[in-house]
């Protein structure tokens, strides 16, 4: 059922952002009536009524269920909060608390409610607790995101700084560093604790300091502590949670060096050289690309008032933006409102949309895992983590399109 009204959500993006004035070309995207198909398509195939829960089995499957991990119901969840649908957002976020937290107030990475707990996951979840106490007004909704934040202050590491990627663990990821410090910032624009803004500079200038590769000015994976050896792998997500809570950085302390800092990270992200680059596209899956619009689009839009000098370079973003969001939805859409990230496993007809543009080295190779009973003849799977993610890019781009 069609959920999501396009003349509100114009309406409320109209009269909330002071984003610069953007020249919209006739070829560019409809990103809000693709963000529009997206989402809904997510909601009507994976949102299960009867269980008031995410489904991550495809209903065109069967009638099997199985709850998703929490990353996943988190990143459906944030693609709803972005409706600004009260009651839906409502849902999802109480179906989180309902399945997956624990007993310590964290979220376990299933619905087992073990001590299988991830900072990053946590984090992202954080996110969909505060939309929706800010769309809803539900108190404890805020009181459940100030509980986590409170556990995830606590895994910062003593030896070397970092946010613990598990509880516990021994390894500081630059991903769970950088969004326990986006969630800490949003989280204290609601309830001006003092201590969340110092603990979201901390993790930035950790981040900076310790994992900052100096030759590309992107940022590491992050470090084993026990060995002090640091993982070199590079995502698109770490960079964009870090441009977020730069962005909110520069909002509320006007330092300048936060500026400074998330140019040099945009910068470096679409630096077509650089290591998010193949074949001129970003090369990350939908499920981490999603965050780096995010990051672009926070920067354009929370600092702008501090920044306009920044509107040439502004304008590279969007239409480099423009240009990914249009690939994804010309290449990696199944059929309308559905995506899946990988064009060499899913489905031939994928596969010679692709190659007759860009053609390939790499043969078609379809993956039983993504079609129903494994028959790679058969009807082909949707996927959730893909759908909500792409509803994502869809809706960070159209908040500077529209």
């Amino acid at each position: 059922m069609l959920f999501f009204s396009l003349s509100i959500w114009i309406f409320f993006v109209a009269n909330t952002l002071g984003a610069p004035s953007i020249v919209k070309k006739d070829d560019d995207l409809d990103t809000t009536t693709a963000f529009a198909d997206a989402v809904n398509a997510t909601w009507d195939t994976f949102w299960d009524n009867s269980k008031n829960a995410w489904n991550v089995d495809d209903p065109a499957c069967g009638d099997s269920f199985s709850y998703p991990s929490v990353w996943k119901a988190a990143v459906a969840s944030k693609a709803i909060s972005d409706t600004f649908d009260k009651t839906k957002i409502y849902e999802v976020t109480q179906s989180l608390i309902d399945n997956y937290k624990n007993s310590d107030g964290w979220f376990s990475a299933t619905t087992a409610k073990d001590d299988d707990v991830y900072t990053d996951d946590n984090s992202q979840v954080v996110w969909v607790l505060l939309d929706s106490y800010k769309y809803t007004g539900t108190i404890d909704h805020l009181t459940v995101a100030e509980k986590v934040l409170s556990n995830i202050k606590d895994q910062w590491d003593s030896s070397i700084g970092g946010v613990k990627w598990s509880i516990n663990g021994d390894y500081v990821a630059s991903i769970s560093t950088a969004e326990s410090a986006l969630a800490a910032i949003r989280l204290y624009q609601l309830n001006n604790d003092e201590s969340l803004l110092e603990f979201s500079k901390t993790c930035i200038d950790f981040l900076f300091d310790k994992l900052q590769d100096p030759s590309d000015h992107l940022l590491y994976d992050g470090i084993t502590v026990s060995s002090g050896e640091v993982n070199k792998g590079k995502l698109t997500y770490t960079v964009g949670t870090t441009i977020s809570t730069l962005s909110y950085l520069i909002k509320i302390t006007g330092d300048q060096s936060y500026n400074d800092k998330a140019v040099q990270l945009a910068k470096a992200a679409i630096n077509k050289n650089g290591a998010f680059y193949t074949n001129g596209y970003w090369n990350n899956q939908l499920q981490y690309i999603h965050l780096l619009y995010a990051g672009f689009v926070d920067l354009i839009t929370v600092s702008t008032a501090n920044n306009q000098k920044q509107s040439g370079f502004y304008q590279k973003l969007i239409s480099e933006m423009n240009r990914q969001a249009t690939y994804t939805y010309d290449y990696l859409q199944i059929s309308k409102g559905y995506y899946y990230h990988n064009v060499y496993t899913y489905t031939d007809q994928m596969y010679s949309k692709y190659t007759s543009k860009f053609g390939s080295s790499k043969s078609y190779n379809a993956n039983p895992k993504n079609f129903c009973g494994g028959d790679v003849n058969g009807t082909p799977k949707k996927d959730l983590m893909d759908n909500a993610s792409a509803a994502q890019i869809f809706y960070e781009l159209s908040r500077v399109s529209s």
